[in-house]
């Protein structure tokens, strides 16, 4: 006995601006010209700028601060222009978060400049 194959479903996606559908292999939506910014986990649409995926919750890549070429956000060096991503304590030289605003090793309190990467 023959059975019909199943049927494939195609996950719909989103656009992050205006919550229609964007069609597969979109560059930007249809119906409102937002550029499509895929996660590269799942492939859910996010805003611009977005640190993390909020449909699976991934991190995504950031611009380097540097060349400005997207750059994993496990990364330590950008691969296009080799500088750091690391974000350092002026204080201690400690490894800090963006956002931080003290540096948890010896307390220096971060300007938002330190703690974005931005001089």
């Amino acid at each position: 006995m023959l059975t019909k194959p199943e049927e494939q479903t195609v996950k719909t996606i989103p656009c992050s601006d205006c919550g229609q559908p964007l069609p597969p292999n979109a560059k930007f939506c249809l119906h409102c010209g937002d550029p499509y910014h895929a996660c590269p986990k799942c492939g859910h649409d996010h805003p611009a700028g977005a640190v993390k995926c909020p449909d699976c919750g991934a991190p995504l890549p950031m611009p380097c601060r540097e060349c400005g070429e997207l750059v994993d956000a496990e990364a330590k060096f950008c691969p296009s222009c080799g500088s750091s991503q690391v974000l350092a304590c002026p204080g201690c030289n400690h490894e800090i978060k963006p956002g931080q605003k003290f540096c948890m090793e010896c307390g220096h309190k971060l300007t938002w400049n330190e703690s974005e990467g931005r001089e």
